[in-house]
């Protein structure tokens, strides 16, 4: 008898501490285990911890849900899991209110939307910008999501897609060359969010290099101000080079903002480097140029333009 019960003692705590493999330390350090998992797709450690009763709406110190995590990830079997667990489709913890189909179709994974689409998700849920699904898809250029969105009925949440949104003026700047653009917070400065990246050209026949810098500010929610310099170790800068560069950019900035085209008299005035006060459709415009002395090489010649966003 003693042996039976030795056997049975020892078997029990084979169990426990096999369980308590599987039982983070503190409810604290589950959820982070059960968003690791979301964010990695592993399904057999996600499913472990949903069964240890964890809940499946647990999100991140910024709000964002294992739902949204593994959506956004296009992890689908992580997505299956997570919803066969009860995890709110629509849930929407994060200050911006976007939702796990947000996230789907803004990284353009179409299975995964239709996982969520096929629970209940709400196809033109608006989040705290206005944007849905759709714009989101058809702001990162994922068509066929788009188009798979639409056949469900989705439709945009305003008839233009406006600057306001951080990661579209980043997305300009990028496309146009200027690397490292990438929306985040700026520590120094609570509160501030930012993109800046740089690029580099180099006129012919001449031995400077020019200096482009391109930067976003504004906070968590949205883009406020936009900022771009160009600069060379001269006396001048080839105005050649600012036709060529700037008005384009510009262009393009105008053109996603949907506000209609950057005006004429903006255009000709940046193409001369002109000093311009002008205020436009989605912002003010300041530009300034400033000469530089021909003796001193740390004194180039500039010129820099400032949006700052209605």
């Amino acid at each position: 008898m003693l042996k039976r019960l030795t056997q049975v003692t020892a078997g029990l705590a084979v169990i426990l501490s096999l369980a308590f493999v599987y039982l983070p330390a503190s409810s604290e350090d589950a959820a982070s285990a059960l968003i690791a998992a979301a964010k990695s797709g592993d399904t057999a450690t996600l499913g472990k911890i949903l069964r240890q009763g964890v809940s499946p709406n647990t999100h991140d110190a910024n709000g964002i849900s294992a739902l949204e995590w593994a959506a956004g990830r296009g992890h689908v079997d992580a997505v299956k899991a997570l919803l066969s667990a009860r995890a709110a489709v629509d849930g929407a913890y994060n200050p911006m209110k976007y939702t796990p189909l947000m996230r789907a179709a803004n990284f353009g994974f179409r299975a995964v939307a239709a996982i969520l689409i096929a629970h209940g998700a709400n196809i033109n849920a608006r989040a705290a910008n206005g944007y849905t699904p759709l714009d989101y898809a058809l702001l990162t250029n994922h068509r066929d999501v788009a188009a798979f969105l639409k056949s469900h009925g989705a439709k945009r949440g305003s008839a233009t897609v406006g600057l306001e949104h951080p990661q579209i003026l980043c997305k300009i700047g990028a496309d146009a060359g200027f690397g490292g653009l990438s929306w985040a917070a700026y520590a120094k400065i609570p509160g501030l969010y930012f993109c800046q990246g740089v690029n580099h050209d180099f006129p012919p026949g001449a031995g400077d290099v020019i200096m482009y810098t391109y930067e976003v500010d504004g906070n968590a929610l949205a883009a406020r101000s936009i900022f771009i310099e160009t600069a060379i170790f001269s006396d001048s800068l080839p105005k050649e080079m600012i036709d060529r560069t700037l008005r384009p950019l510009l262009a393009r900035i105008y053109s996603a903002g949907g506000k209609g085209p950057m005006p004429s008299a903006l255009a000709d005035a940046i193409g001369t480097l002109s000093n311009v006060r002008q205020d436009t459709a989605f912002g003010l415009v300041t530009a300034t140029y400033q000469a530089g002395d021909p003796g001193e090489n740390t004194n180039g010649a500039k010129y820099t333009i400032r949006i700052t966003l209605h």
